[in-house]
């Protein structure tokens, strides 16, 4: 029996059909009880009731949690569809405040909070990128002479130390290494890292932050390459 080219394709396509991965149910039933099952659902209202439960879990007090989902609440809120009702603004907040304050992966937090993964990874992208964008003004003044003052007299008043406008250390945090980084990304430590580089003022507040210099950089280049220093000479 001799096939045309249109039965060879359609017999391609039958055969291509069989062989995909069909699919059980369009959403995991475990996923479908996170507004009964889910950890936010079942512990935060028991985390507000206690002051110093919430700051522990959290890494932040009740109050603090409020002033900031008031800030990008509007940014991170998403309408509901007809097949889905979207996630809080409070929850997105409290899920992506918990990967920050324990570290823990995202695959944990699919079964803490009972959402996909993928939509984690997407939450945490959103939450941050709204924070940044509404938060980085009031967290991260203008440096003006008059600020760099106001942080010297503050230094100097609590801890006695003279023309001093901030307190800087540099943090590694490590990372996969990146693909065609050869060895940009290794540092002293021996693992792949990129660089984050943090000044503080008297009270323990950030007033700067670099991040994403080469873990192979050294404390000295990063804080010389950055604006702090220039700004600060």
């Amino acid at each position: 029996m001799v096939l045309c080219c249109e039965d060879v394709l359609l017999l391609a396509l039958l055969i291509k059909k069989r062989r995909r991965r069909t699919r059980r149910f369009r959403k995991h039933p475990m996923l479908m009880s996170r507004r009964t099952k889910g950890i936010y659902y079942t512990l935060y209202d028991d985390l507000c009731a206690s002051g110093s439960k919430f700051f522990n879990y959290f890494r932040m007090s009740k109050s603090s949690f409020d002033e900031l989902l008031g800030c990008i609440k509007d940014d991170i809120t998403v309408p509901d569809t007809l097949l889905n009702n979207s996630i809080p603004a409070e929850e997105k907040l409290a899920l992506t405040l918990r990967y920050f304050a324990s570290g823990t992966s995202m695959t944990d937090l699919h079964f803490q909070y009972r959402i996909s993964q993928p939509m984690i990874s997407v939450i945490i992208r959103q939450v941050c990128k709204a924070i940044w964008e509404r938060v980085k003004q009031v967290c991260f003044p203008k440096m003006t002479e008059r600020f760099w003052l106001d942080t010297a007299a503050e230094f100097y008043q609590k801890t006695n130390f003279p023309h001093c406008l901030g307190a800087v250390d540099v943090k590694h945090v490590r990372v996969v290494k990146p693909e065609n980084s050869g060895s940009l990304y290794y540092n002293y430590k021996n693992y792949f890292s990129v660089l984050l580089l943090a000044i503080c003022d008297a009270s323990y507040k950030f007033i700067y932050i670099d991040v994403g210099a080469y873990g192979k950089s050294s404390d000295s280049t990063v804080f010389k390459d950055g604006v702090f220093f220039s700004k600060a000479k």
